[in-house]
């Protein structure tokens, strides 16, 4: 059986193909994610494979690789072998799904690259064998960086982002101009940051994964941070600081554009929790042995450009507990919950404009990123307002599970709202003729008919509107009571003017009469009763057009006319008086002419036969 992990000269076995890599060949290949780890095994070349998948939906990617257990010591046990490192693609997957975890190329010293080029050196900060290094003139871990700001180096083969000594994260897909520079390391290998180790601690789910970040900069000040990052506390839904969190370099915000203030840092009462601990110089953040595994879940291309933005601090202390070692905090579950506050705050704004369904979409969205009680309970609100009375039950119910620090009084306000919308709820649906009306309930659009769900409604009295183009609209006011199951049929009835007729004429100055009444020049369009229509068109110098159209019962009829220009008589253009005018001097001339022919003047002689003068003599 071929060890999945290769060598120089693999014997990948038919399914597999010896792929080249920054540090060593694997057999590699395409597969199919399956919940059976024997069929990822089978797919993959047998014992000591597995696959593995990247990503979600349409953009995951899954490929055979060599098994591994993250907290093995050595290759025999479980680990991947150097160069390699232990990884499941956690910052691209969603919702938690488990998935195995397999060796992928990472470098973390020259002498990984050994499979590379002649020169082929590691950048240790983002685990990749190229012919260069780690660029110590750029920008440190945890400094502010822009993701989009991109170059083509000499020898590439797509534009890259160039300012950061491992890669810029972006932070928010809102902000796309907004980034923290980061890198990746190998726990396996590195016992912590690169950088600053005493305010940059790894972040990762250990002891499921050995592919850490490090990035967010812990701080007591603004002046700890590089400019425009400002120190300032993460946020709950609200944007609310969370003062008992420890403060982190990152982007001000709307509830925090100046940051913290150096001189209400630790003079507040109630101190806020990192006022509790050590002075910075005195701080180790130290690499926890075991750290708890988190989700994996959804970060697409966090290699290239995102991670997230208003991150909580990597530690959070106990009060009067200095030397603690502070819990890590999963980066991606993190960007989640930044996602689920744009969300929410949309959710809030249709709510209060009464748009229940965007509100809801918006709340579904959020409460999807994040299964946080507050928007679990305005998603109920939301249903409850759009009359999904069944919906708002379970999602109250459900809230009441996941928030057991409400006080009592809290506590019986929900229940006694669950009570009373089971207690008295009534139904109703609607019949409406023809389909594709529009209906709404108190102002409250349900949409267009056929209405799909039944409405549940609270008992009392209720306005409803339905209408349809070209018919007349309908108004009902009905009395509900608890429990009641009520039908509501409606029959719209045509209008008079319930079909339409367009007129269009070249040249656009025509004018247009209907039935010998004039509607105007070049092209109409109205509402008219159903029937026969004569359309007559006229214009000076064009010769007048008409056309008779049928319009039927609700429908819409156009007619388009092109008239022709009117033949003139020769005698009434300009030209012809010109020609004739000579024709009838010259015929004068002939008519004198024939005259004088025609009675001649004898002319008295010497007894000689006269002589005919005439004006031709001349």
């Amino acid at each position: 059986m071929p060890d999945p992990m290769g060598g120089a000269d693999p014997l990948c076995g038919a399914s597999l193909q010896c792929i080249p890599t920054g540090t060593s060949p694997i057999c590699s290949g395409t597969c199919e994610d399956n919940a059976s780890q024997a069929a990822e095994r089978a797919a993959c070349g047998g014992t000591g494979s597995t696959c593995v998948t990247q990503g979600e939906g349409a953009l995951a990617d899954s490929i055979c690789t060599a098994a591994c257990r993250p907290s093995a010591m050595s290759v025999a046990t479980g680990a991947c072998r150097n160069g390699f490192v232990c990884k499941g693609w956690w910052y691209t997957r969603m919702g938690g799904r488990p998935d195995s975890t397999g060796c992928f190329p990472f470098c973390s010293t020259n002498a990984d690259c050994g499979a590379g080029a002649p020169g082929t050196v590691c950048n240790a900060r983002t685990g990749s064998c190229g012919m260069n290094g780690v660029d110590a003139t750029r920008l440190p871990d945890g400094s502010p960086c822009n993701p989009r700001m991109t170059v083509m180096p000499p020898g590439a083969t797509r534009p890259q982002n160039v300012q950061c000594r491992g890669i810029c994260f972006g932070t928010r897909s809102a902000r796309p101009t907004e980034g923290i520079c980061g890198s990746f390391i190998n726990t396996r290998v590195a016992t912590g940051c690169p950088e600053d180790p005493e305010r940059i601690n790894p972040l990762a789910p250990m002891g499921t994964h050995n592919l850490a970040i490090c990035i967010f900069r812990s701080c007591t000040t603004n002046a700890d941070c590089r400019s425009p990052h400002l120190c300032r506390y993460p946020e709950d839904m609200m944007g609310t600081p969370a003062t008992d969190r420890e403060p982190t370099c990152d982007y001000p915000t709307t509830g925090q554009p100046s940051g913290i203030r150096e001189t209400a840092l630790c003079s507040d009462r109630p101190l806020p929790r990192h006022c509790a601990v050590l002075p910075v110089a005195a701080r180790w953040y130290r690499r926890p042995s075991v750290m708890r595994p988190t989700p994996r879940t959804v970060f697409a291309a966090l290699v290239a450009t995102a991670l997230a933005a208003s991150l909580p601090a990597a530690a959070q202390r106990s009060r009067g507990r200095p030397n603690r070692d502070p819990p890590v905090v999963d980066p991606v579950a993190q960007l989640r919950q930044n996602e689920a506050r744009d969300r929410f705050r949309r959710g809030v704004e249709h709510y209060q404009n009464s748009d229940w369904p965007h509100a809801i979409e918006e709340y579904r969205a959020a409460l999807a990123l994040w299964n946080n009680p507050i928007i679990l309970f305005n998603l109920a609100q939301a249903y409850r307002s759009d009359g999904q009375l069944s919906l708002a039950v379970e999602h109250f119910n459900r809230y009441l599970q996941v928030a057991p620090s409400l006080t009592r009084e809290q506590r019986a306000e929900v229940e006694e709202a669950v009570r009373e919308i089971q207690d008295t709820r009534a139904v109703l649906s609607f019949e409406v003729e023809p389909a594709g009306a529009t209906v709404t309930l108190n102002g409250r659009s349900l949409g267009t008919t056929p209405i799909a769900r039944n409405v549940e409604v609270m008992p009392g009295e209720y306005s409803i509107h339905v209408e349809l183009a070209n018919h007349a609209s309908r108004d009902e006011r009905v009395s509900v009571r608890s429990h009641e199951q009520r039908l509501v049929n409606v029959r719209l009835r045509p209008v008079d003017e319930n079909a339409r007729l367009a007129v269009s004429v070249s040249p656009s100055d025509a004018t247009i009469a209907i039935n010998g009444e004039s509607v105007g020049r070049g092209s109409v369009n109205r509402q008219v009763r159903p029937g026969s229509f004569t359309v007559t068109v006229t214009r000076e110098g064009y010769t007048e057009e008409t056309q008779t159209v049928t319009v039927a019962p609700l429908r819409s009829e156009s007619v388009s006319i092109t008239m022709r220009p009117r033949t003139r008589p020769i005698y009434t253009r300009p030209w012809f008086w010109g020609v004739i005018g000579g024709v009838v001097a010259v015929g004068a001339g002939v008519g004198i002419a024939v005259a004088a022919v025609s009675e001649p003047t004898p002319v008295n002689g010497n007894g000689t036969p006269p002589v005919v003068q005439t004006a031709l003599s001349f």
